[in-house]
């Protein structure tokens, strides 16, 4: 028996045969048009160009996103109770709450109608004496967490409410 490459041998010399008489006769019916590779259109030469006309016209120009440079810049756009920091002391916090003007304004956007030494006294009770002196945004995070459980739990709605509108005022004067 004949070797199984030796037959793919010749089945690709006998169609490498049949494919330049196939040429040949093209080329003596004159339907093949260019002989010389030089005259032939190639494939690119018929593609339009992707390279951009103009600056206008580049739809694949990089896109610069604007960020802001520099720790500063983060430190005045801060208008939270940490003003940037990464924690604020206890005696800080219920001075703020008592008197910070940006509080307040906070207190009347969450539809809260405290006095300042309410808000103290609300300071007092959300961020327990277990978080040390020092309140984080950590810390405020836990604090809020546990009023949205106390509000889920609470079964009158006027309760309720007044919980929700807690739970927002801390957030935004935290900032979170």
């Amino acid at each position: 028996m004949d070797n199984p490459k030796d037959e793919d041998k010749t089945k690709s010399q006998q169609s490498e045969e049949n494919i330049a008489k196939g040429l040949s006769s093209l080329k003596a019916a004159g339907k093949l048009k260019y002989e010389n590779p030089a005259e032939k259109e190639t494939l690119e030469s018929k593609m339009p160009s992707r390279t951009p006309k103009s600056e206008e016209e580049d739809i694949y120009r990089k896109i610069e996103i604007p960020r802001a440079k520099g720790k500063e810049d983060n430190k005045t756009a801060d208008s939270s109770i940490f003003k940037g920091r990464p924690e604020v002391s206890r005696r800080e916090l219920v001075q703020q709450l008592k008197k910070d003007p940006e509080v307040w304004e906070a207190q009347n956007r969450a539809g809260l109608n405290l006095s300042p030494v309410e808000r103290a006294k609300l300071g007092k009770e959300v961020f327990s004496p277990s978080l040390g002196a020092d309140i984080s945004r950590a810390d405020l995070r836990s604090s809020v967490r546990k009023l949205n459980r106390k509000m889920i739990g609470a079964k009158d709605p006027v309760e309720h409410a007044k919980i929700r509108k807690e739970i927002k005022f801390f957030k935004k004067i935290g900032g979170l």
